[in-house]
């Protein structure tokens, strides 16, 4: 629940610069993304919230680490990616019916989980020559704070899927935002968003 503590945090600061009424305003028109779940963020005023669905998990350099078992053949779990379609579609379903008992918000499902496994079966058509490990350290079990300045990167990041084993890198992050703005340009258009 830090998120929530951090987000009222920064609704006391947007009050104190802008005021009440302009930061309701401000808040009213955000679009919030949600990556984990909803929590209780609906009473905080926010009325635009998207919420991400899982990756192809399976496709993951940890999860690969984890079950490796010969050095020569690293495989896509595709078990553990059916779970993630699954949880999608559930999570997907779930978020259509909140939407309908909440009349005056706008929830949208984020398919993560298209672009990113595009990515892993045509990972030339979007300039990664790696996508089989993180840009950081072995790049197979590093993950967030484990990649500092100690830790030796990859001299070119945008050639890999991953920064990480676990998270994309900027490069892939980029063909999923474009991914994401195409699945919700034209509904928040009708609701007065509008992207350049």
């Amino acid at each position: 629940m830090k998120q929530i503590d951090l987000f009222k945090n920064y609704i006391q600061r947007l009050q104190g610069i802008v005021g009440v009424d302009q930061s309701r305003r401000i808040i009213d028109n955000a679009l919030v993304v949600i990556s984990a779940g909803t929590n209780e963020i609906y009473h905080l005023g926010c009325r635009y919230t998207v919420v991400a669905g899982l990756p192809p998990v399976g496709c993951l350099p940890i999860q690969e680490t984890i079950s490796f078992r010969n050095p020569l053949h690293r495989v896509r779990f595709e078990d553990k990616n059916s779970d993630s379609k699954d949880y999608n579609q559930k999570l997907s379903k779930l978020l259509s019916n909140l939407q309908s008992q909440l009349h005056r918000s706008t929830i949208l499902y984020a398919g993560i989980y298209t672009p990113l496994i595009d990515m892993v079966i045509n990972p030339k058509k979007y300039g990664f020559e790696h996508i089989e490990k993180g840009c950081c350290g072995i790049g197979l079990v590093e993950a967030g704070p484990l990649c500092n300045v100690i830790i030796p990167t990859c001299k070119d990041p945008s050639k890999f899927m991953f920064w990480d084993s676990i998270h994309p890198t900027e490069a892939a992050y980029k063909f999923v935002t474009t991914s994401l703005l195409k699945q919700f340009l034209n509904h928040l258009n009708l609701n007065g968003w509008y992207f350049s």
